[in-house]
């Protein structure tokens, strides 16, 4: 009924509709709500650049319990948001964060460092370089291979 009502909030471009479902799509953390998902994520459906920046960030927010069972699905996605510089910085910056939570590989985090020395955004740069400064520092069991 979710998948549904998300549907019909997307055909319809009632977008407070549309932002509740993505809130209870992440929150229930299906993997199966992803193709949904990328419907409305900027950069990989032509129906993203019609809706407002708050409804792409809450996309790509709602992948943050997702990557929780399947991380690697979710990096790709949030990898790819992140390199498109023809993005938003903000946008950038939220999928940064969701690429970071999911727990990415040491080559993954190589490519993002990479990235990083070629950032034209000041504010991106900056934001991903402190996010991983203090993920790094962080004595939490889960960010340890960070």
């Amino acid at each position: 009924p979710l998948h549904d009502y998300a549907t019909a909030a997307l055909n319809a471009g009632k977008e407070e509709d549309l932002i509740l479902a993505l809130k209870a799509l992440g929150n229930a953390g299906r993997p199966a709500s992803i193709k949904l998902i990328m419907k409305v994520l900027p950069g990989l459906s032509s129906v993203a650049p019609e809706l407002l920046t708050k409804v792409q960030a809450d996309a790509v927010m709602s992948l943050r319990n997702i990557a929780q069972q399947d991380p690697s699905r979710v990096q790709d996605i949030a990898l790819g948001i992140f390199m498109d510089q023809k993005q938003p910085p903000d946008i950038r910056m939220l999928a940064s964060v969701v690429l970071l939570e999911a727990k990415p590989p040491l080559a993954l985090l190589a490519t993002v460092a990479e990235a990083l020395s070629q950032e034209s955004s000041l504010q991106v740069s900056s934001f991903v370089y402190s996010l991983m400064k203090s993920l790094s520092r962080s004595v939490a069991p889960g960010h340890k291979t960070l």
